[in-house]
């Protein structure tokens, strides 16, 4: 579902746009991007993600374009105003300065070029179980964001929330069940499961996507 919010806000994206996906983890941003066409940066600060990324790119040559390299998010080694869009996926709850990770966000952003964020929201389930997954912070409001990108030039433009309570159990029944052939096979009814609460949602949202415009 986070996936899903995120790409639907780069479907307008001309066909020569450079985006910089800022924390890729296994790159499944990077490679959907870099097959619609995109210029593709991608960066991580784990070496073992990066070479996993470096090898399907050997195997697939429609990614074979991706320019994925070991870096930290709080000092990008690109020119300042360089990329159209930026995703960074549930990267800065990570990063103990995350005020220098937006710093950087925006700096290397075009003016009026688009930084799609995701991050788990600053919920009640959020603050019990966000040291689990070596979080900094238990999450963000709107608030939070709004505060943090008008201290870098960047503007709020939309805010959606994912994974209520009905969601957030079905993220931890799937998973439990571990076995890929199980994972796989019930991928599908989970999703639509997942698209049925976004009709009624019940209880906090544990996940936001907020998308922001650098101001010309």
């Amino acid at each position: 579902m986070r996936a899903r919010l995120i790409l639907q806000h780069l479907r307008a994206l001309p066909k020569n746009a450079r985006v910089l996906d800022a924390g890729c983890g296994y790159g499944i941003y990077a490679m959907t991007l870099a097959e619609c066409g995109y210029q593709v940066d991608a960066i991580d600060s784990d070496e073992g993600r990066i070479r996993e990324l470096q090898r399907h790119q050997a195997e697939y040559a429609p990614i074979a374009t991706i320019n994925a390299q070991v870096e930290s998010l709080t000092a990008l080694p690109f020119a300042s105003d360089t990329y159209d869009a930026i995703i960074c996926s549930d990267v800065i709850e990570h990063i103990v300065d995350d005020h220098a990770a937006f710093a950087e966000l925006a700096r290397v952003l075009k003016p009026g070029g688009t930084l799609v964020l995701s991050v788990p929201h600053d919920s009640a389930t959020s603050k019990k179980i966000y040291k689990k997954f070596g979080h900094e912070r238990p999450g963000y409001t709107r608030e939070d964001i709004t505060q943090l990108g008008n201290s870098f030039g960047l503007s709020v433009e939309s805010v959606e929330y994912y994974e209520y309570t009905f969601g957030h159990l079905l993220f931890n029944i799937h998973s439990a069940l571990r076995a890929a052939p199980i994972l796989a096979a019930t991928f599908y009814p989970f999703y639509a499961l997942y698209l049925l609460e976004r009709l009624i949602p019940i209880g906090e949202p544990t996940g936001i996507v907020t998308v922001l415009r650098k101001h010309p």
